[in-house]
């Protein structure tokens, strides 16, 4: 973590640096912040210079070929844009954050025949769990594996709710088919005036899919959020995630909220290919 600090001591300004690595490829992913007051006078490039130059001095820890430089804006940041490209980096990808505004519609799950669901049990599922989410995300854009321990800090949060996470089991084999985790972030409800839970994580095992199962898990959620009493529900997706979760989502009555364009500089190795964004994509978020 950086501060930037004003003579007087005041904070205008942070950065934090953090280190993914997979089999193929490490990021140093980078995010920022500057006080409203300091923006558009070189803090932000000051910033980011000292952030990379740190991820510099860590290359020689790295031992992929491949090394990016990673952050991200939320559209429409131009300003922050101009910055980021201005240091070298180029769009790579756009993740969206998607709304269902009411709850009190939400159809019955109908999942698939020798399925069961039940609620997540805290330390007798991690390990299933994370087998399951290891599996079920390992060709996703930019995903690296990560030790257990991650999964059950995960879990360890207060945000996290077991007892609304929606569990899908195969009891012949005692199998974790898929799950659905539900999160709810009370400080940013009270904060924001709503009563919003989270879709953290859907996830479908490659055996289960092309079954319904990930509707049906969205839908149980959903409707444990009801219950709950929580009146909208969010989540956040690739929006070029190539199971085509993000179709299910706009069936169930998600919409698209916000759009996050991750930014990227090649650190080390092999000259990137120009950057691909799909013009569905692009049309899809110019309505915003």
């Amino acid at each position: 973590v950086f501060v930037a600090e004003e003579e007087d001591g005041r904070i205008v300004g942070y950065a934090t640096l953090r280190h993914f690595q997979n089999e193929t490829e490490t990021t140093f992913r980078a995010e920022y912040q500057v006080h409203p007051i300091r923006r558009g006078r070189g803090l932000e490039e000051r910033i980011l210079n000292r952030v990379y130059a740190r991820a510099e001095e860590r290359l020689g820890e790295c031992k992929t070929e491949i090394v990016d430089f990673a952050s991200s804006l939320v559209v429409p940041d131009n300003a922050r844009r101009v910055i980021l490209e201005r240091f070298g980096m180029r769009e790579v990808r756009r993740f969206w954050r998607m709304v269902r505004p009411t709850l009190n519609d939400i159809p019955e799950p109908h999942f698939p025949e020798g399925i069961i669901t039940r609620a997540y049990r805290l330390g007798h599922d991690d390990e299933l769990a994370h087998r399951a989410d290891t599996e079920i995300f390992r060709d996703h854009w930019g995903h690296s594996d990560q030790p257990l321990e991650m999964w059950q800090h995960y879990v360890a949060q207060s945000s996290f709710k077991p007892e609304l996470t929606v569990v899908a089991e195969n009891p012949a084999t005692r199998e974790m088919g898929g799950f659905c985790t539900i999160a709810i972030n009370a400080e940013e409800n009270k904060r924001l005036g709503v009563k919003r839970g989270w879709i953290d994580i859907l996830g479908v095992r490659r055996a289960y899919r092309k079954q319904g199962l990930g509707t049906a898990l969205i839908l149980a959620g959903l409707r444990n959020l009801h219950q709950a009493g929580l009146t909208q529900a969010a989540l956040g997706c690739d929006s070029e995630n190539l199971t085509g979760a993000t179709r299910i989502y706009e069936r169930v009555g998600f919409r698209v909220d916000r759009t996050r364009i991750a930014m990227r500089k090649r650190m080390r190795g092999p000259r990137e290919d120009a950057a691909r964004v799909s013009p569905q994509t692009v049309s899809y978020v110019s309505t915003l």
